[in-house]
């Protein structure tokens, strides 16, 4: 396993990452290496507790500011220990017509119960924009990897 930063490719979109890259023995002794958009998971924020929840005003439109705030465990509980932990989120805009998105937040929870200090793992970032598009949230977990979640902005 080693650490790397990729630019990867998901459902035809451009993500820059800092990730760990398993490698995979394969019949002839060579290694195969999985892309890391094979790894996000997704699924519905009520009823898992790893996927990212973006909340935004409804009203959201291109060429005025807003607030995207970012969660987990929003209806199910994620827990928040030493050992089983959210270590960040990154927040992504892929407007309209461009070529790939563009990180606009990349919030990191440090403290996990060292001195019994935690970091609850929800971040806000304002957003202008000209265009409208997508936001990505991406929410990575000690134990259980990366997960994502996705909302237009109209």
């Amino acid at each position: 396993m080693s650490l790397m930063f990729l630019i990867y490719k998901k459902n035809g979109l451009l993500f820059s990452l800092g990730v760990y890259i398993l490698r995979e023995q394969n019949n002839r002794g060579g290694t195969n290496m999985k892309m890391i958009g094979d790894f996000i998971q997704t699924g519905d924020w009520k009823g898992e507790k790893h996927v990212p929840v973006i909340h935004m005003p409804e009203n959201a439109k291109a060429g005025e500011q807003f607030k995207v705030k970012v969660s987990i465990g929003d209806a199910v509980g994620h827990p928040n220990t030493l050992e089983h932990h959210i270590v960040w989120f990154k927040i992504f805009f892929h407007g309209e017509g461009s070529k790939f998105p563009v990180e606009v937040a990349n919030l990191n929870f440090s403290a996990h119960g060292e001195d019994d200090i935690f970091t609850d793992p929800v971040g806000e970032a304002n957003i202008t924009t000209d265009k409208p598009g997508t936001i990505y949230a991406i929410s990575y977990c000690n134990i259980h990897g990366l997960w994502e979640d996705v909302i237009e902005v109209k």
